[in-house]
């Protein structure tokens, strides 16, 4: 059962994205995937996904250059960001925290933690939450 919450998730990773889109999907949520800036990009104005989860580090275009387009595009620029990456660097935050991120979580992760995150951006009812 599908809720209507969709997630695209934005990472060059293949076991990153696939793992994030079979946890998500367990919990009730709808998942996209991209495995680069550009797809990331055209996934998202097309999709209008109700949360990006964005790695910074992507190929061809970074994912701070990905959420400073979207903040730029109307029909979805207050879609909720979240930045997923290995990167822990002060500048790299604070131009996040500049483009409105609500998150920033440091890879490796805990699953745990992420859905953590997840939910507090993108709540699911309670009925449809881990099914």
């Amino acid at each position: 059962m599908t809720t209507g919450k969709s997630i695209l998730i934005v990472d060059d990773d293949w076991g990153i994205r696939t793992f994030l889109s079979k946890f998500l999907t367990r919990q009730g949520y709808e998942v996209h995937l991209a495995e680069d800036g550009m797809e990331g990009l055209r996934l998202a104005k097309s999709l209008h996904p109700d949360l990006l989860i964005l790695d910074v580090r992507l190929p061809g275009m970074d994912g701070l250059t990905v959420a400073r387009m979207l903040r730029a595009y109307k029909p979805i620029q207050k879609t909720p960001i979240m930045m997923l990456t290995v990167m822990d660097q002060e500048e790299a935050i604070k131009k996040a925290e500049g483009l409105g991120i609500l998150a920033y979580v440091i890879k490796p992760f805990r699953a745990s933690r992420l859905i953590e995150v997840v939910k507090e951006i993108l709540p699911l009812p309670d009925h449809l939450a881990g099914q």
